[in-house]
């Protein structure tokens, strides 16, 4: 348990609103790329009160610092798998793009 109500830590240490799947970081993530104030949050997901938003926002600006780099890290790890997967499927995508060709 942790000292924000309706918080909790997972098996892997992140912070989760109880009972639910959901992160605290996808939720200030969600937040920030669609501009969506708490209340807006909730009409997008009615599963998840008010109550427990606002707390999973206390808790983010309570530990911002490392809940940032947490977001930092999170975004350079896909960054990393994207330009990954982009330079292992480049054969893959130029031989569609050859069909296409041939079939247009």
């Amino acid at each position: 348990m942790t000292e924000f109500k309706y918080i909790v830590l997972d098996e892997g240490g992140r912070l989760k609103i109880e009972g639910t799947s959901l992160g605290i970081i996808e939720l200030v993530m969600a937040c920030q790329a669609y501009g969506w104030s708490p209340e807006e949050y909730h009409l997008q997901h009615p599963g998840i009160s008010l109550a427990q938003i606002h707390a999973a926002l206390a808790c983010y600006y309570e530990h911002q610092i490392e809940l940032d780099q947490a977001i930092r890290e999170d975004l350079s790890w896909a960054e990393s798998e994207r330009d990954q997967n982009i330079g292992e499927t480049a054969s893959i995508r130029e031989r569609l793009r050859l069909l296409r060709q041939k079939s247009a």
